[in-house]
């Protein structure tokens, strides 16, 4: 803590006063979105490590490739017509021994309309089996001497014996094997393994070394309670992550939402009840991890939560979510549900979302309103969100505006949403996202943004109604994103009494399966670990240094240096948070004089890096933020000085520890 020995210019001086408060600051402001994307959900955060469960993609045939063998032995050429047929597209087959077999994939599986495994022994000696290595095939994580359980639902006609193990990639060690009988229609066989060494890309098998034949239609691998997350389907290391991470606030959906088959009773009972359907990402999407489980997530999180909804969810089903969610009642059918899943209390449900990116005009109006209609029958206070779009253009008049990428040219749809709303006596807040990558972003929404709301109000005065922005999107999880997203929180942070939520885009992502645009993951993960990367450093940072009370600093605000200043209900401790994205160092006063004289203990956490650091597996922890405590008297006349580094995030908090 030093006093300046020159004066500071206006545009460098902060000066707090704790007579000029300037609103309350949300608490919702630190939060991220969930969506399979990059693998987040199904392949990232579900325990579940075989990837194909359902067996759905397209059939690879037997043969063709010598890469398909994967295992002993080798799959056996197509044209010696020993080993015939192919195998689910995330599976590989093959054959050790002289032996005459086939695999396919059949049409009758473990519920109408799906599919399923099929492999036999015809005759001969040896084994045929067929092997999952995890996402993409990119092999699965195995420590030794921990449990890993499972089950598959199989069938077969006459008695076959069936074994289940883990391996190394090409086959050659055999950490552990379990087998069991299979005989008659689809039943579940459960099964638990421990290996007897540590692989980071090992292979499950499930084999069979006798004539007959076996019909797989649903497989199943996680980790024992170690490896989970306080006892759900969720891995233990990722939920701790995301749990020291201090989110204020999670969001699950996105483009995901805005698949044609993304309907929330498809995601109730058993994973294996599911099925997968085709999504907005992948062709291949699990039911899996779905609306229920994030809630699960977030509920032994203790986090305020928003799951997002198809808009095209009709109100009856929407009333039947509702029920499920909120409902105390045991004979109702709903409520009984979601007791068979394991949830006896009612959820805590606050805010509930509607649709994704939508084009707001008065078809959706119509859509929205009819589900909010059948909500707040059952949950009155319940706030819903609609899923809006961007808004980058200034908007002067609500009836006649361009710029807007779903196309609309009006707010009569918003007006319709609103006018219902206050009919019916409900809140309605509207979801808008923003870039956050790099340059100038965010920066360029936050006027567009408040004309917004203007317009909002200008069309339906007595409306109870506010924004979010549920995706600070990119498509780079570098430090400059981080900066980006810090100038954001600081915008949310001044403008509480207008937006309410901020996530950032999106939570996690896997190591190494990047398949679009979307590289913006706030926590990584590999079959091995997990690690933050700079965004979610700044967003702890950011929730560190969160009080309730919004101070004036007297600074402005540029596109490249931003300050702000939050208090506690006491006045006793003051945050100041200076995000500076030049490549110069920038010295800045505080003025705290108006705090009067004591002692003062000062924490300083500095996030100083270059704009395009990552964390990597190898260095995972090689961009971070450092902090140190200096504690003193503050100079006569209230001023210090602070010198915040190049591409830098510095958060100061400010403890008057005696009057």
């Amino acid at each position: 803590m030093t006093k300046p020995d020159q004066p500071f210019a206006d545009d460098c001086l902060i000066s707090l006063d704790p007579a000029r408060s300037a609103g309350r600051v949300s608490d919702l402001l630190y939060g991220v979105c969930m969506e399979d994307v990059n693998h987040e959900l199904y392949g990232g955060i579900w325990s579940q490590m075989i990837f194909g469960e359902n067996f759905e993609e397209a059939g690879v045939p037997v043969g063709d490739d010598g890469s398909q063998a994967d295992g002993p032995g080798q799959a056996v050429p197509s044209e010696s017509k020993k080993v015939t047929g192919c195998v689910s597209g995330m599976w590989r087959g093959a054959a050790e021994g002289d032996i005459i077999g086939h695999f396919s994939v059949i049409s009758d599986g473990l519920r109408s309309g799906r599919k399923a495994q099929q492999m036999g022994i015809r005759s001969g000696s040896g084994r045929l089996l067929i092997c999952n290595m995890g996402l993409n095939r990119g092999g699965m994580g195995f420590v030794a001497g921990k449990d890993y359980n499972g089950y598959l639902y199989a069938r077969a006609q006459s008695a076959i014996t069936v074994y289940t193990a883990l391996e190394s990639a090409d086959g050659s060690r055999r950490y552990a094997e379990a087998s069991f009988s299979v005989q008659g229609g689809y039943q579940k066989y459960p099964f638990t393994l421990i290996p007897d060494g540590t692989d980071r890309a090992g292979r499950f098998v499930i084999e069979i070394r006798q004539t007959g034949t076996l019909d797989v239609g649903y497989a199943f691998l996680e980790p024992g309670d170690w490896g989970l997350y306080k006892g759900l389907h969720v891995r233990r290391d990722v939920g701790q992550m995301l749990e020291n991470q201090g989110l204020t606030v999670l969001r699950f959906g996105g483009c995901m939402a805005n698949a044609a088959d993304y309907k929330w009773k498809k995601m109730t009972g058993a994973s294996e009840e599911r099925g997968g359907y085709k999504g907005w990402w992948y062709e291949h999407a699990s039911y899996g991890f779905g609306i229920i489980e994030f809630m699960d997530l977030c509920e032994a999180l203790g986090k305020a939560y928003v799951p997002d909804f198809s808009s095209y969810e009709s109100a009856d089903d929407m009333g039947d979510f509702l029920r499920f969610a909120c409902g105390n009642d045991p004979s109702d059918p709903w409520v009984g549900l979601r007791m068979r899943m394991g949830r006896e209390k009612p959820y805590n449900l606050q805010y509930l979302q509607i649709g994704n990116e939508e084009k707001i005009d008065t078809a959706f109006a119509g859509r929205f309103n009819a589900i909010a209609d059948r909500i707040w029958a059952i949950r009155p206070d319940l706030t819903l969100i609609v899923g809006d779009f961007e808004y980058q253009e200034i908007v002067e008049d609500p009836d006649h505006f361009t710029g807007n990428p779903s196309k609309i040219t009006s707010l009569a749809g918003h007006r319709q949403i609103l006018d219902h709303a206050v009919k019916k006596g409900g809140r309605v807040w509207f979801d808008i996202h923003f870039w956050s990558s790099s340059g100038t972003d965010p920066v360029r929404y936050f006027e567009p943004t408040l004309s917004f709301y203007a317009a909002l109000k200008k069309i339906c005065p007595e409306a109870d109604t506010g924004l979010c922005v549920l995706e600070l999107n990119a498509n780079c999880h570098t430090f400059e994103r981080a900066l980006c997203n810090a100038f954001a929180i600081h915008f949310a942070r001044r403008h509480s009494d207008v937006i309410h939520i901020m996530c950032s885009a999106n939570a996690l992502q896997v190591q190494g399966h990047n398949d679009n645009d979307w590289n913006q993951g706030l926590v990584f993960m590999d079959t091995a670990g997990v690690w933050y990367q700079p965004p979610a450093y700044i967003d702890r940072m950011l929730l560190d240094g969160h009080q309730p009370c919004l101070l004036e600093t007297g600074m402005p605000d540029t596109d490249t240096l931003s300050a702000c200043a939050v208090m506690s209900e006491d006045k006793k401790t003051v945050c100041v948070s200076i995000v500076n994205r030049t490549g110069r160092e920038k010295t800045v006063g505080i003025d705290l004089h108006a705090f009067g004289a004591g002692a003062v203990q000062m924490r300083e956490t500095v996030y100083a890096d270059g704009p395009a650091a990552v964390n990597t597996p190898a260095r995972p922890e090689g961009s971070r933020p450092s902090a140190s405590v200096v504690t003193g008297n503050a100079p006569s006349d209230g001023r210090i000085g602070i010198t915040v580094g190049e591409y830098s995030l510095t958060v100061i908090a400010f403890n008057w520890v005696q009057a």
